[in-house]
């Protein structure tokens, strides 16, 4: 070090002159990488941050390198933390050529590398791998092990050129660092009784089957004092102190303590990782550095922190012998950080056409309205007490990975959920140093066959992708790869696949993630899918919360991936109870306040006892609270309240009681109104994905004669069919799409269709099969719209089969462009398809994709139907609108 060192306010420059970035993880890094500056400068006369830029800076030189240091966030330490940092630099310092990464680093010994504590391992290419790897960049398989993807850039060609001449350098006059260090003992003795080298530091290595002992507390656990010292590996004295290596370094984000670990880690990599740390694999694709670590440990159980210090300081140390090696006219000739940022980035989205491609081959779904909607229905004020609990708290710090949340039926986990999610998301909306996401699902019973794993895997994917202008390299392999598949055509088989791609994102885009999955039990495949998301949810920064019924399947897979988890309960708490029926009151007859009949006295008391006794008779629950103050609505006086009160439901069967009684509310209306309500529940209840609101009106209007569309005239009303169903069913989202209010609704109704019957007195016993009745009218609506436009509407049992997998299958009557003779051949029903060529059905019909019958025959591998078909004169082989064919079977 210069005998000359000034500091700070001796020297003045641009902005624009800093032409090398610094960036250390911790405080001694930063520490050791400021004292080894020849000068420090005071802030350039120009320094202009942008607004986002919370870096604090160093300024200074090495030699006649101006050198611009920063350290991360406290306690931010990772990759995703890392590339935060760097990214902000250098969009405030356009004029960095390339940077360091300086810090400290576990140690990775084996009989070809002599890796030593106070050693220094500098980043370099090896065979096929750049001098830094990720190696948590993939998928955790048994053992602890990764299965590892990607790759990283290497480090500037320049700097590499500057290793060779130092290395060179080395073997024929030794290191300075030595020399740095006893300059440091006379100029910065205070900082050196703590960061030099003493006698307290012990260099002890034991082998990767002698793990450390906890036997005792403070220093003698630290110490290794209870450990077998018989077992420590004996090693030669080496001439030199200091030994600097020069090969692959290990990044990830997660700490290794852990020699068997950290063994096979190094053996995935050929035996060439020297050292394992947090940060690098942040910054390498796209701030090109070089990365110097001082070896502090050996990334073991026996790892403690004593070495830090030195350590940094021999990393540090050798930075500054490097870049007095750097030649300042190759560094002239270097082109900016800024520029290769940009085309890094215009790479890896193909710009935002392929990004938008991207995002919608991955899925249509979207469940932003529906969050919209549930949210909206939260009454203000609740669930603050989950919001400010312990749990919660020790869940948003990460002291847990996974927060799992029980209730019964109605409790209110959704509305739970859905504040989580509002929560989540109005809190790290302006992340300050770190990028935090948000993805989420609501599991829904009549969306099953649609949240498959795959399903669920691929939206959380495209909810993480949407808003950021980067995509991963591996999501762009996998669309290119995959593009051609539907998503309704994937399989389990692709869950591998698509948990691969959500880890991606994770680990390369954000620093954390919340994952909230409402109504895990209303999922058709659960298992498969906790399989993929715990796999994640442990090996990156991601954490889940779920909520779901008490259901012993998922408490046993939960209990056993995350041990010692306990189910949270929700179970709404009084207060929230009563917020939502003051709310409620305000809309009953008798306490309108056109109502001065009746004394405030009188007022406050009935309001009082109402509180009290459904609070008392829910127990919690929001659903009943709901069914009890429906039963109110119709209540003129303060006494028919009082004897109302006097008969509510509770207990085990609550819940049978109150739809019964909303049933019996819906048969006191005229005949006409009672039929519309009980088509709507039976339409509702039958089909397996949700209907539009245009939809479901469509489908009421359609009578088994018509020969057109229905007009607009004959469409029901929105507010009508709400009005009749007399509460059980809702709307959601700006299209208004009709959906049964719980999930126990449905429940109910499928164990009580006959409460469906219209034809007959509901007091007598139903003397036929409701079930298969309901589902045939439904049938005859569905064929009946598909072929209308035609002269017959008598269809065959077979029709009404073809017309009724076509709502279980959720196949929707508009968008797809699909005739009844495409679903007669989907499905291979020749009886269906001669009836429709008798009703001039084109043979050669397409559809918004351009298949014709012929298409859908061959694909589903109908040979009959394929005959039958060319027999009537279909084109052979048609090209659909991407000029792809089905050849004939």
């Amino acid at each position: 070090m210069n005998d000359d060192k000034e500091e700070s306010g001796a020297i003045e420059l641009t902005q624009s002159q800093y032409t090398v970035g610094w960036i250390c993880a911790l405080t001694e890094e930063l520490t050791a990488a400021t004292v080894m500056l020849d000068n420090i400068h005071e802030m350039p006369t120009d320094l202009n941050l942008p607004s986002t830029d919370d870096n604090v800076y160093v300024f200074g030189s090495v030699g006649k390198h101006n050198v611009v240091l920063t350290g991360l966030p406290k306690g931010k330490v990772g990759t995703v933390s890392a590339a935060v940092v760097a990214r902000t630099m250098v969009n405030s310092f356009q004029s960095i050529k390339f940077g360091f990464m300086i810090g400290i680093g576990g140690g990775v010994p084996s009989e070809d590398n002599d890796i030593r504590l106070g050693d220094v391992v500098v980043s370099s290419p090896i065979g096929n791998f750049p001098g830094v790897v990720q190696w948590d960049l993939g998928k955790a398989i048994d053992g602890g092990s990764f299965e590892r993807t990607g790759a990283l850039n290497s480090p500037p060609r320049a700097l590499l050129s500057a290793l060779v001449h130092l290395e060179s350098l080395h073997q024929r006059k030794g290191s300075s660092i030595p020399g740095y260090l006893q300059d440091l003992e006379a100029k910065e003795q205070r900082l050196m009784r703590s960061y030099g080298k003493s006698d307290i530091l012990r260099d002890v290595l034991f082998p990767s089957d002698s793990p450390h002992r906890n036997e005792g507390s403070g220093r003698n656990r630290a110490d290794c004092e209870s450990c077998d010292t018989g077992k420590i590996i004996a090693r030669e004295d080496r001439d030199e102190p200091i030994a600097i290596h020069y090969g692959l370094i290990a990044s990830g984000n997660q700490v290794i303590k852990d020699a068997n670990l950290r063994d096979k880690l190094n053996a995935d990599f050929g035996g060439n990782v020297l050292c394992v740390e947090m940060e690098a694999a942040g910054l390498m694709e796209s701030f090109p550095c070089l990365v110097i670590r001082g070896i502090c440990d050996y990334a073991d159980s026996h790892k403690n922190k004593k070495w830090q210090k030195y350590a940094a300081l021999v990393a540090a140390a050798y930075a500054k012998e490097l870049l007095m090696v750097v030649p300042c006219r190759a560094v002239e000739k270097m082109a900016t950080i800024q520029r290769p940022i940009i085309n890094t980035h215009m790479q890896n989205n193909q710009q935002s056409d392929q990004h938008k491609a991207i995002l919608e081959w991955l899925t249509p779904v979207s469940y932003d309205s529906r969050q919209h909607s549930i949210f909206n229905r939260r009454q203000e004020g609740t669930c603050e007490w989950f919001l400010q609990s312990e749990d919660f708290e020790k869940f948003l710090q990460n002291d847990v990975k996974l927060m799992f949340c029980e209730g019964f039926p109605g409790a209110g986990k959704t509305i739970l959920a859905s504040t989580v999610i509002n929560y989540l998301r109005h809190k790290h909306e302006s992340p300050p140093e770190e990028k935090v996401g948000l993805a989420f699902i609501f599991g829904d019973f009549v969306q099953r066959s649609h949240q498959r794993p795959v399903d669920i895997l691929a939206s959380l994917t495209k909810q993480l992708l949407r808003n950021q202008a980067y995509v991963p390299q591996e999501v762009v392999d996998t669309y290119n790869t995959l593009k051609e598949i539907a998503p309704s055509s994937r399989s389990n088989k692709d869950n591998s696949t698509f948990a691969k791609m959500l880890q991606q994102v994770i680990t390369s885009v954000y620093t954390r993630v919340f994952i909230v999955i409402d109504a895990l039990d209303e999922l058709e495949e659960v298992r498969p899918l906790l399989l993929e998301v715990f796999n994640i949810v442990k090996s990156t920064s991601a954490s889940l919360f779920v909520t779901s019924r008490p259901i012993e399947q998922i408490q046993k897979q939960i209990q056993c991936s995350f041990e010692g988890i306990t189910p949270y309960k929700i179970r709404a708490p009084d207060e929230d109870i009563e917020l939502y029926i003051d709310e409620r009151l305000l809309g009953l007859k008798v306490f309108s306040n056109e109502n001065t009949d009746y004394s405030p006295e009188t007022m406050s008391q009935l309001r009082i006892d109402i509180n009290r006794t459904i609070s008392e008779v829910v127990d919690g629950i929001f659903l009943l609270a709901k069914f009890h103050l429906d039963a109110l609505e119709g209540k003129t006086t303060p006494r028919k309240i009082r004897e109302s009160l006097e008969t509510l439901y509770k207990g085990p069967d609550a819940y049978a009681q109150a739809y019964k009684k909303t049933m019996e509310k819906i048969n006191t209306q005229e005949p006409e109104l009672q039929l519309l309500a009980k088509r709507v529940l039976g339409w509702l209840i039958f089909s397996e994905r949700e209907l539009s609101n245009l939809e479901l009106r469509h489908a009421l209007s359609v009578n088994t004669h018509d020969t057109s569309f229905p007009s607009q005239d004959r469409l029901e009303n929105t507010h009508t069919i709400l009005d009749v169903c007399m509460g059980l069913v809702i709307t959601e989202g700006p299209d208004k799409t009709m959906r049964l209010l719980h999930y126990t609704t449905q429940e109910f109704l499928q164990s009580n269709l006959d409460c469906l019957d219209y034809d007959q007195d509901p007091k007598q016993p139903a003397p036929r099969n409701f079930y298969a009745a309901i589902q045939r009218g439904i049938a005859e609506t569905c064929i009946t719209f598909l072929t209308l436009g035609t002269s017959d509407s008598q269809f065959t049992n077979d029709a009404a089969a073809a017309a009724r997998l076509a709502i279980l299958y959720g196949i929707p009557f508009f968008e797809t462009g699909m005739t009844g003779l495409h679903f007669a051949a989907n499905f291979g029903l020749e009886t269906v398809a001669i009836k429709l060529l008798e009703s001039k059905h084109d043979l050669d019909a397409a559809d918004d994709h351009g298949q014709t019958p012929l298409h859908y025959a061959t694909r589903e591998g109908h040979q009959v139907m394929v005959d039958f078909l060319l027999e009537k004169g279909a084109t052979r082989n048609p090209a659909d609108i991407h000029g792809r064919s089905h050849h004939l079977l």
